[in-house]
């Protein structure tokens, strides 16, 4: 070997300076909190879930429908498989420096803070709550003191339940991204489980329905992506491909979402060009279903999925469940009023084949009298008094 050829050992690593052993250490104790992850389990349980997305509460503004949120939480509560999700800005933070004036709020943030955590406190203590995100407008107060509010809020929930445990809420709180795998019963799927993951944001850097598909970034699989901020409600379908654990590629139904608001405040109507469609939540439900277009020995390059997820949107108001008993007493209305022209226009058809009888020179008997007095009069619809009237035509010739 040359003199000049320099001999490297495979044994030979690199000198760890205590600067960079610091920073090593410092890296490990670093957690990404950008994306929080959590797993719904329901397939012991359910093989269909309610997901009630609400957002953009802005509690503390004057326009701030609180019976409507109320009842939202109390349907949660008495649905056996709902579970909730608050995608930020439920507080409206108007704080000195804020956008929006901070004289406009009828309760300050320390006691929106409380009334938050009072109203959602018992659905976190019922495990229905499964993430908490921070919206713009609480992230003022991160920006001007470094305290995440929600945070602090999932925290000051922590309590003991009913049964001695102690509760860790702190895992709600999701300062950015959230990924919910959720997990439902279907014995037709492999293990009996059917696995769907939703992807939430608040929303903030999203500025129409379209936008919405950037969160398809944080899971290519997701098949629900969900933002508020906007304070109108748009739904999108899409269908995208994905890669599939066996390295088919497939294609994927894609839903992606726009939450409406509950309380807009001022600055919140000017922005949003006085909108009135507010709503306290949007409850989505989801289960599993076998896929139609779905082909074992299919050839083609991108396949279908065997199962895939039923989306449906459900009404969880109060009022709207008013509304839908205004319609059918409507519609009960409707169907009577056409009954009774149904029956006056039978009675006239009637009348007129007596009067032809009549001018025949035919008489009725007394049942068949009977039996048409009746059918004109009371039951329009009874066929056994039409058989008796044909009936005794044919047996007595021309008396009827």
């Amino acid at each position: 070997m040359p003199a000049n050829v320099r001999k490297f050992s495979q044994k030979k690593k690199m000198h760890i300076t205590p600067a960079i052993e610091s920073y090593s250490t410092r890296l490990k104790l670093e957690n990404n909190d950008a994306l929080n992850c959590k797993k719904e389990d329901f397939s012991n349980k359910f093989d269909t879930a309610i997901l009630v997305f609400a957002g953009d509460w802005h509690i503390g503004v004057p326009n701030f429908d609180l019976e409507s949120a109320i009842d939202t939480i109390e349907y949660v509560l008495n649905t056996p498989n709902a579970i909730m999700f608050c995608l930020g800005d439920m507080l409206n933070s108007a704080i000195l420096g804020a956008i929006s004036s901070n004289f406009e709020d009828i309760v300050y943030p320390q006691e929106q803070w409380r009334i938050f955590i009072d109203m959602f406190n018992e659905v976190a203590l019922a495990g229905k709550l499964t993430v908490v995100h921070e919206g713009n407008h609480e992230r003022r107060i991160e920006k001007q003191t470094g305290v995440n509010i929600i945070e602090q809020a999932t925290r000051a929930m922590e309590t003991y339940n009913n049964r001695g445990v102690w509760t860790d809420f702190s895992k709600l709180s999701a300062p950015y991204y959230a990924q919910r795998k959720l997990i439902l019963n279907n014995k037709e799927c492999k293990n009996g489980k059917f696995e769907l993951d939703i992807i939430t944001h608040h929303g903030d850097g999203v500025s129409n329905i379209f936008g919405v598909q950037k969160l398809q970034e944080q899971n290519v699989k997701s098949c629900l992506n969900v933002v508020g901020h906007l304070h109108k409600f748009s739904l999108l379908g899409r269908t995208i491909q994905t890669v599939g654990d066996d390295g088919q590629i497939y294609k994927h139904r894609v839903f992606d979402m726009i939450l409406p608001s509950n309380g807009d405040g001022y600055y919140g109507n000017i922005k949003m060009y006085g909108k009135k469609n507010n709503a306290p939540a949007t409850a989505i439900e989801v289960t599993s279903v076998k896929n139609p277009l779905y082909n074992e020995n299919s050839k083609a390059n991108v396949k279908e999925q065997e199962f895939i997820p039923a989306f449906r949107s459900i009404s969880i108001s109060p009022n709207k469940q008013n509304n839908s008993e205004k319609q059918i007493s409507v519609a009960n209305k409707i169907i009577k009023k056409h009954k009774k022209e149904f029956e006056n226009k039978l009675n006239e058809e009637l009348i007129k084949i007596v009067e032809t009888f009549q001018n025949a020179g035919l008489e009725l008997t007394e049942e068949v009298a009977y039996a048409l007095d009746d059918l004109c009069f009371k039951t329009p619809n009874k066929k056994t008094e039409t058989k008796v009237i044909i009936k005794q035509i044919k047996e007595e010739g021309k008396t009827v």
